[in-house]
């Protein structure tokens, strides 16, 4: 799938992945802040071999076909 569709599986909660990062321990989640966060607008994170850090995806990620949902 696209990025477009992708990015309102994340909206709805959903893990996603790209069929080109080759690496089941890598996926992109979005946090929506909460009264308690200390971030207000909501962000995409990735989590890498269990670590979590906010993301910039790359022109290449945002305009890939590959995206797929993880269960």
């Amino acid at each position: 799938m696209n990025f477009g569709q992708a990015l309102e599986l994340l909206r709805q909660g959903k893990k996603l992945a790209r069929i080109g990062w080759n690496n089941p321990s890598i996926w992109c989640e979005l946090q929506i802040p909460d009264e308690y966060s200390k971030m207000t607008k909501p962000y995409i994170y990735m989590v890498k071999y269990n670590d979590k850090f906010p993301t910039d995806l790359s022109c290449e990620s945002i305009l890939a076909e590959d995206w797929y949902v993880l269960d």
